[in-house]
C-alpha cells in the first residue's frame, strides 16, 4: 500500500508494510527534510561541538537537507541572522549579551579617560562586576538561554520538521520541551559522555532529566556513550550510533626528517580533563630517552598553571606553548607523533584530523579514542593517567619510524572508510528520515483511532 499524506512536514511518500503488524516501514523517501539544530555556541566560536555542528550542517546541505541553527548571540560584533556555507544561523540574546555590552561600555569609558580624570569608581565598578556580579549571574544566564531557545523554536516552528540538539546538557531542555509541545521528533547528541548528569545541578534536575529521557531520541558518538545511555534505561531503538566526522585532506603526512616533535592540540583551559599535566610528566621521561625530543602545545589555556611543574622537571626549553593556532595543518605535517592524553572525551575532533592526514597517534583508552584506535594497528592506546606507558608509547613512535608510518597510514584508512564527513552526513540524513517518517506514521495512526 502506498500513501501520500496531504499535509506532511515535507514532501513525504511512505510505503507501508502490513498495517496490522506493527505498521513497519519497509521503504520510504524523505525529500528535503528540514532540521533545526540547537548549539550553545556556533561559528566563529571555535570548539569541538561548534566545529562539528558547522561541518555536519554544510555537508547535510549538500545532500539536500535544509539546515537551520539556533545559537546564543553572545557578542554584539556578530550578526543576528546570516547564512554560513548554506546553513541559516539565527542567534538569540541572553543576559550574557547585555552584560558583555555593559562591560564594553565600561572599558570604553576608561580607555577614553585621561590619567587625571579617570574615575576610581568606574574601576571599582568594573572589578566588582567581573568578580562577583557576572559570576553569580552565570546560572541565570543559562535559564535565559533556555527561554530564548524555546521562544525561537516556537517562533520558527513552520521552518523545520525535526529538532537536533548538539549536547545533552542545558541545551536538551528547550529541545525536548519544544518538540513535545510542537509534536515534532527530537534528537539529542551526547557529546561528553556525562551530559545528562549535568542536569542534576538545576532545580528539579532529576525530573527534567527524566522528561528528556522519556521523550527524546539520542545520538551516541562512541561505544562508551552508547553504553552510558543504555544505563539510563533508554530503549535501544531510540539510541542511534553515529560518530563525529572529518574532512579527509588530499595531502598526506610523511615522517619529517631530523625532527622529534611531539604534538598536542587542545583547549587546556578545560583543566585536568585534557591530561596535559600527564603529558608533561611523560615528556620528562621521553627527553631522557631522546634528548632532541620536544613537545609542541597548541591551544588556548592558562599556561601559568603548569609553571611549577615545568620548573620542577626543568622542561621549559623542551615544551613550546603556541597558544591558539587557526590552521593546524602545518603543525601536523611538521611533527612526528600526535598525542591525546585525555582523561575523558566524547570523540575528539583533533584526533580525527590527525588520523585523517595519516599521522601516527598515541591516545588514552577513553571514550571515542578507543573506538578510533586499535592498539598496535592504527595507533597506540595507553591507560589514562599512566605516565610511564604514555612515555614508552611516545618513545616507540619516535624510534620506530617504519612502524609509526604504517600505523599512520592504517589510521587514515580507518577514517576514510568509517568517519569521512560525507558518509556521516548520509547516516544523519537516514536517521532524520526515519524519525520524521515514524512521526508521520504515529500521527496518522492517532488520527485513525479518533
Amino acid at each position: 500500500m502506498k500513501l501520500t499524506l496531504k499535509n506532511p512536514p515535507t514532501n513525504v511518500v511512505i510505503t507501508f508494510g502490513n498495517l496490522y503488524h506493527g505498521n513497519e516501514i519497509t521503504t520510504f523517501s524523505m525529500q528535503n527534510v528540514r532540521v533545526m539544530m540547537v548549539a550553545r555556541f556556533f561559528y566563529p566560536h571555535k570548539g569541538g561541538a561548534e566545529n562539528q555542528c558547522l561541518l555536519l550542517g554544510k555537508n547535510l546541505v549538500q545532500i539536500g537537507v535544509k539546515v537551520n541553527v539556533i545559537t546564543e548571540y553572545y557578542s554584539r560584533h556578530l550578526l543576528r541572522e546570516e547564512i554560513i556555507d548554506g546553513v541559516r544561523v539565527r542567534r538569540c540574546k541572553t543576559l550574557r549579551y547585555y552584560f558583555q555590552h555593559l562591560m564594553q561600555n565600561i572599558d570604553n569609558d576608561n580607555t577614553h579617560s585621561t590619567e587625571s580624570n579617570k574615575s576610581i569608581f568606574l574601576l571599582l565598578q568594573k572589578d566588582f562586576l567581573k568578580r562577583y556580579f557576572f559570576g553569580s549571574l552565570r546560572i541565570l544566564n543559562e535559564y535565559t538561554f533556555i527561554a530564548s531557545i524555546f521562544f525561537y523554536l516556537i517562533k520558527y516552528r513552520k521552518n523545520y520538521d525535526l529538532i537536533h540538539g548538539h549536547q545533552a546538557n542545558w541545551i536538551a531542555i528547550p529541545c525536548a520541551w519544544g518538540a513535545f509541545l510542537l509534536k515534532k521528533p527530537v534528537l539529542i547528541k551526547d557529546a561528553t559522555l556525562n551530559g545528562l548528569e549535568t542536569l542534576r545541578s538545576i532545580r528539579l534536575g532529576n525530573r527534567t532529566r527524566g522528561f528528556i529521557i522519556k521523550h527524546s531520541n539520542f545520538i551516541a558518538m562512541s561505544t562508551s556513550i552508547y553504553e552510558n545511555l543504555l544505563s539510563y534505561a533508554i530503549p535501544k531503538e531510540r539510541i542511534h550510533r553515529c560518530p563525529n566526522g572529518v574532512e579527509v585532506p588530499e595531502r598526506r603526512w610523511e615522517m619529517p626528517r631530523n625532527s622529534q616533535k611531539v604534538l598536542f592540540i587542545g583547549n587546556f583551559w578545560q583543566g585536568p580533563i585534557k591530561g596535559l599535566d600527564v603529558l608533561i610528566r611523560a615528556m620528562n621521561l621521553v627527553v631522557h630517552a631522546i634528548e632532541t625530543a620536544e613537545l609542541i602545545v597548541a591551544g588556548e589555556g592558562d599556561r601559568s598553571r603548569y609553571k611549577d611543574l615545568l620548573d620542577e622537571l626543568q622542561l621549559e626549553k623542551k615544551i613550546i606553548f603556541l597558544g591558539r593556532v587557526e590552521d593546524v595543518t602545518a603543525l601536523y605535517l611538521q611533527s612526528s607523533v600526535f598525542v591525546l592524553p585525555s582523561r575523558q572525551e566524547g570523540m575528539s575532533n583533533v584526533l580525527l584530523e590527525a588520523m585523517a592526514i595519516g599521522m601516527p597517534c598515541v591516545v588514552t583508552n577513553v571514550s571515542g579514542s578507543n573506538d578510533l584506535v586499535m592498539n598496535g594497528i592504527d595507533g597506540l592506546l595507553v591507560e589514562s593517567g599512566d605516565v610511564d606507558s604514555l612515555a614508552n608509547a611516545i618513545v616507540y613512535m619516535l624510534k620506530n619510524n617504519d612502524d609509526a608510518t604504517k600505523m599512520g597510514e592504517a589510521g587514515r584508512n580507518t577514517i576514510e572508510q568509517n568517519y569521512e564527513i560525507r558518509h556521516i552526513a548520509e547516516r544523519y540524513k537516514n536517521i532524520y528520515d526515519r524519525l520524521v517518517a515514524h512521526h508521520v506514521i504515529s500521527k496518522r495512526n492517532y488520527a485513525f483511532k479518533k
